[in-house]
């Protein structure tokens, strides 16, 4: 079974769900700056940590891509274009789906359509084309004002050159 993974702010989060809970730095019993990455010298770089004997020059080698597989068929989108359009839609394996991106963390959330079309209404909200019907963007689907819901699809942020050497046949948006 796959899951779904959101890479979004603390902020963002908190105010999407207010009840959550997390762990205190003062009682993990580990000495760490949980205030940033400690990866960030390693991202920063061109190199990768180990070995990678499949690679593609489509994209940069650390490119952050939001994946999804649908009936199949591997697909990357890279965040930052994600970021700039907001809401995309494309079709992966055969199925019409939504992407609903916030641009200021890069938050990426997929849905299935059902073929429905949509605006962004802003605040996670859409409104589908030709009805006028209120969605809401939630983690288990799109729920419309009427209880309707269109299920969330499986995806998460990764580094290009490790999502292309377990899925070298992947597709890429916008290419």
């Amino acid at each position: 079974m796959r899951r779904s993974i959101v890479v979004t702010t603390w902020a963002e989060w908190k105010r999407e769900h207010p009840d959550t809970l997390v762990l205190d730095p003062e009682r993990t019993g580990f000495d760490r700056n949980y205030e940033k990455s400690p990866y960030e010298s390693y991202f920063d770089s061109a190199e990768t940590m180990f070995p990678v004997w499949l690679r593609s020059d489509k994209l940069k080698t650390k490119e952050v891509v939001f994946a999804v597989i649908v009936n199949g068929r591997p697909k990357a989108y890279p965040v930052e274009t994600l970021k700039r359009e907001g809401l995309t839609h494309d079709e992966v394996g055969g199925k019409p789906i939504v992407l609903v991106t916030n641009p200021r963390s890069g938050a990426v959330r997929a849905y299935e359509t059902s073929g429905r079309r949509f605006v962004d209404a802003g605040g996670g909200r859409l409104t589908e084309e030709g009805t006028a019907v209120s969605w809401k963007a939630e983690e288990e689907g799109l729920v419309s004002e009427r209880g309707e819901t269109l299920p969330r699809i499986p995806g998460h942020n990764a580094l290009w050159f490790g999502w292309f050497a377990f899925f070298p046949t992947t597709e890429i948006y916008g290419r």
